[in-house]
């Protein structure tokens, strides 16, 4: 049984909705990475890019925050063809740069699909069938110190072929996270029992 769940988003507007939901208040130790407590939960905005992601793992482990803790990273990413606001549980990842991949073991939430992860770089619109492309997944399983199954992924797509990744800004993202309050909470209990 994990002691904790460490929620690790990369921008504030993904972070806006978990906060009011989950009333997390800011904690911030030295200012590196902003940082919001509450109950078992802490939440964290690591900033855009699987190397902000791999850092703020490190800075976050090192904070001890729990002794048994288990992570879930939350954002935004593209997709072919799923129309905005759909959202997937991530069962493998897969980065364009070093070629990695990784196996999840995400839980079956009712309604809540399974997908799978290719991390750019930086925003692309070349989608390939059946892929939903972020920037920061691999990041937070790159450093290898926390075991698969101990992560938990869920994406929520911001962009597709028909809405490009330039139509993205900090309302839409805000209110793409805010419509899966729902099955992220539902998410939270399962990592939590």
């Amino acid at each position: 049984m994990v002691d904790g769940v460490t929620i690790l988003v990369a921008l504030p507007a993904e972070a806006r909705p978990l906060r009011r939901r989950f009333a997390l208040q800011r904690r911030q130790p030295d200012g590196r990475i902003p940082l919001y407590l509450g109950g078992r939960l802490a939440l964290a905005i690591c900033g855009p890019g699987a190397g902000a992601a791999t850092a703020a793992v490190a800075y976050l482990q090192g904070l001890g925050l729990w002794s048994d803790p288990a992570w879930l990273n939350i954002g935004i990413a593209g997709h072919a063809d799923l129309p905005l606001g759909s959202v997937r549980l991530v069962k493998r990842v897969s980065c364009a740069t070093s070629g990695c991949g990784w196996r999840l073991y995400p839980p079956h939430l009712g309604g809540v699909p399974h997908g799978q992860v290719r991390t750019l770089s930086r925003p692309g619109s070349h989608y390939h069938q059946g892929w939903l492309y972020d920037m920061e997944a691999a990041g937070l399983l790159a450093g290898g110190e926390i075991p698969p199954t101990r992560i938990q992924l869920l994406k929520v797509v911001s962009d597709n072929r028909r809405h490009s990744t330039r139509a993205i800004n900090a309302r839409l993202v805000e209110e793409l996270i805010g419509a899966q309050l729902q099955p992220i909470e539902r998410l939270v209990e399962w990592m939590l029992e």
